[in-house]
């Protein structure tokens, strides 16, 4: 058996200055062209340089150009993609993306420049090769754009922090900062892994008589601490044999020793001294911090480096991201460590290697434990017996008799199970909040402060009120916002995210979502499957993506894309622009002057009420103008045209199309195509142009003109006085309803009983305002065999 004294933490004066710069340098720029399409992915062969340029062209829709940066952890960016607004191009509506080393998304912006281009500022978060991805608004425009990027040094205040860095000769992963803490730490010294023997159960007895008042709560949050996160579970006893005994007679020494046999540790004794807690003995303290790590010894856990009684960054590191922000068994600060970007903060918590480590020699929570069910992180929290519950009142600016207000602190979160929800619907601070496990969020104002163990699987997020940033997992996440200009990035999953006010930014990822932008002017991003995006209030701009996705505007000024598969967009109140994409797609602008594109795939598009402007392009369409003066081109193909209510302008264009003009005095043009055109009620003008058309002009006074081709004009009672201005003689046909002609049906004998040459022109007169002028003619000669019934 051996005893080992294991440390004396020093509470030293804190020091912390968040703006740490880097070296000044002097270099050359560039400025670079694309002379190959550049991929649109980690496999371009384009690189640039901060302070150089990079021109290139977006050849068709879809065109996305990936060009590789180099840079620097924590320092900031400008990053800019201009076009035609500032003459660096054609490109009218830039699209700017940024990705990291793997092709992960990590931020995105659309008119942030001059006009409609694209700037972001953004801070890398670990230093290496990212890609700056130059694009088209909802990926329909083409022309050529520069990029270009600037650095702006160190942000203030500092944002996203580094997670745990991987490589490097002396930088590690969590696993490699869980396995020193649990062996590379003895093993320096010539001794192994160490732990209590718990196959038979999972209980550890403590004895914490000997300690005062303060010293006996500061322990028991401590058990808690590390009971919440292992299958540990700690029985205290008034027995001398206790499994742990606590005790502050060594007044000025915080140190943990252990009985060992072999690897099984037989007891343990933990001295924090009175002197340790004169200073605070609050949540948020040094001496609570202090009872965590020496409970952390007194399991088998060692330091986060090969050190003892003191140490110094930059000399004594084991690894270059030791700090309290990964091990609270680490002797270096945020601040102390120059590697890495956190806030100074006292940990009330494991935190991700303390974690890993004492899983693997205790094993998980089990399913009784506090967090094994639907856990609520934050306000309005559901470890209401927790010391977690004090916690959280701080971070919601409510004061806590056992937090001390001046003092940061972090923490880590581990959940055992169920569905759990991180609530920061109190703060006011703009957070930047990472729901997977291994990374680290900026929460209250702080630098990352809140970090989600590795394995850790949290479901819901309600954010505060400010400009938050959000990056979902791969759960099926419920995100609420709330008020701010936030950008979200929902992930994979089938999410449900609500933007609330402000202008906010949300990306669905990969899997089934639904996302409602709220109030503000907010931009939704499908992105893959088949997601649900609601605009509501304010000018926002929609984009499906791939899936069949269904989007609603909602009220405001709103810019819709469908994109790609059967999509279903509905525009709401607000003048919109809407391009369905490919597929089938069903459109309907409802209220607003609305300007709606079918592109590819037989579409359906409705424009609703007001004056709408509808553009079949290719593919059967059906269009339909609704009430309003709409003005509608059907494209190619065979389109099947409704101008329903007002004064309508509605072109067939190509293809043998359906067009009728509705109530109102519409103009009609066929195109190129066997088209059949009908006028119905009010004063209209319909042109048949190339093609064997069908022309009804309906009731009103209506001007009919056949274009090239054997047309046929068609005629029934109340269709008032209407003018044929080219019929073809031995060409085109005048079909005359029974009733109209009193139910003669011989075409000579309709003549010669209707008909009759007047002002210079033929004219057939019914009766009861019925006329047909053909005033192109002066003759009946030849007409009888031009005269059909039906």
């Amino acid at each position: 058996m051996n005893g080992l004294p294991m440390c004396f933490l020093c509470n030293a004066t804190q020091t912390f200055d968040p703006l740490r710069h880097g070296p000044d340098g002097i270099g050359d720029f560039a400025a670079l062209t694309e002379t190959t399409d550049a991929a649109g992915s980690t496999a371009t062969g384009y690189t640039m340089s901060v302070g150089d340029t990079f021109s290139g062209t977006l050849g068709y829709s879809g065109d996305r150009d990936w060009v590789g940066i180099s840079l620097v952890a924590g320092e900031a960016y400008e990053i800019d993609l201009t076009g035609s607004a500032s003459g660096h191009g054609t490109l009218r509506d830039p699209y700017l993306r940024v990705y990291d080393s793997v092709g992960n998304l990590l931020n995105l912006n659309d008119d942030g420049g001059n006009g409609l281009e694209s700037a972001l500022s953004f801070t890398a978060s670990g230093s290496g090769t990212y890609y700056i991805a130059a694009g088209a608004f909802a990926d329909i425009s083409t022309g050529s754009y520069r990029i270009s990027a600037s650095g702006n040094g160190t942000p203030t205040p500092t944002p996203t922090p580094t997670p745990t860095p991987e490589g490097g000769s002396d930088v590690s992963n969590l696993s490699d900062l869980a396995t020193f803490l649990t062996n590379g730490y003895w093993g320096a010294y010539g001794w192994s892994e160490r732990h209590f023997d718990t196959s038979a159960d999972n209980q550890i007895t403590v004895n914490i008589n000997a300690l005062t008042a303060d010293g006996q709560r500061l322990a028991r949050w401590a058990l808690d601490a590390w009971e919440r996160v292992a299958d540990l579970s700690f029985l205290e006893t008034a027995s001398s044999y206790a499994d742990i005994t606590f005790d502050d007679r060594d007044t000025n020494s915080a140190y943990a020793s252990s009985s060992i046999s072999g690897g099984t540790i037989l007891s343990s004794e933990v001295n924090v001294g009175t002197a340790w807690l004169s200073r605070s003995t609050a949540l948020n303290s040094y001496a609570f911090q202090t009872y965590i790590h020496e409970i952390g010894h007194a399991l088998g856990l060692g330091h986060q480096g090969n050190y003892n009684g003191s140490a110094s960054y930059g000399s004594d590191e084991t690894f270059v991201n030791d700090s309290w922000q990964v091990s609270v068994m680490s002797y270096f600060s945020q601040s102390d460590n120059t590697s890495i970007t956190a806030s100074e903060a006292y940990v009330i918590s494991p935190m991700m290697a303390d974690i890993a480590a004492i899983q693997a020699l205790y094993g998980v929570a089990g399913t009784s434990s506090e967090t094994a069910g639907n856990t609520v992180w934050g306000a309005n929290t559901t470890l209401t017996g927790s010391y977690f519950a004090e916690a959280f009142a701080a971070l919601d600016g409510r004061s806590s008799s056992v937090i001390n207000s001046g003092e940061n602190f972090a923490f880590t979160v581990y959940d055992q199970g169920g569905i759990d929800t991180i609530d920061l619907s109190n703060n006011t601070t703009s957070d930047r909040i990472n729901m997977n496990g291994g990374t680290y969020s900026n929460v209250a104002g702080l630098i990352g402060n809140v970090g989600i163990a590795s394995g850790t699987l949290l479901e819901n997020l309600t954010a505060g009120s400010g400009h938050d940033t959000i990056t979902g997992n791969a759960e099926s996440n419920t995100i609420w916002a709330n008020s701010g200009n936030d950008i979200i990035l929902a992930g994979a999953g089938h999410d449900t995210v609500r933007g609330g006010d402000g202008d906010d930014s949300i990306d669905g990822g990969t899997d089934a979502d639904s996302l409602m932008g709220q109030d503000g002017n907010d931009t939704l991003l499908g992105e893959s499957s088949t997601d649900i995006l609601r605009g509501d209030a304010g000018n926002d701009s929609l984009v499906g993506g791939t899936g069949d996705d269904t989007l609603y505007g909602g009220d405001g000024n709103d810019h819709l894309f469908g994109n790609t598969a059967l999509d279903t967009i509905y525009g709401g109140a607000g003048n919109d622009y809407i391009s369905s994409g490919d597929g089938v797609d069903y459109v309907d602008g409802e209220a607003g002057n609305d300007t709606i594109f079918g592109r590819s795939g037989w579409d359906s598009l409705n424009g609703g009420d007001g004056d709408d402007l509808l553009y079949g392009s290719e593919g059967d369409d059906l269009l339909n103008g609704g009430s309003g003066n709409d003005w509608i081109s059907a494209g190619s193909a065979w389109d099947v045209i409704f101008g329903n209510d007002g004064d309508d302008t509605l072109y067939g264009n190509y293809g043998s199309d359906v067009i009728s003009g509705g109530a109102g005095h519409d103009q009609i043009y066929g195109g190129t195509g066997d088209d059949t055109l009908r006028g119905y009620s009010g004063n209209d003008s319909l042109y048949g142009n190339q093609g064997v058309d069908q022309l009804t002009g309906g009731s009103g006074n209506d001007l009919l003109r056949g274009g090239t081709l054997a047309d046929t004009f068609l005629f029934d009672t109340g269709h008032d006085a209407d003018e044929i201005t080219d019929f073809e003689v031995g060409q085109d046909r005048l079909s005359l309803s029974e009733s109209l002609t009193n139910g003669l049906t011989d075409g000579a004998t309709i003549v010669s009983t209707f008909a009759s040459v007047s002002g210079g022109a033929v004219v057939f007169d019914f009766g009861d305002g019925d006329q047909i002028t053909l005033s192109n003619l002066t003759s009946l000669v030849g007409l009888s065999d031009d005269i059909l019934s039906f």
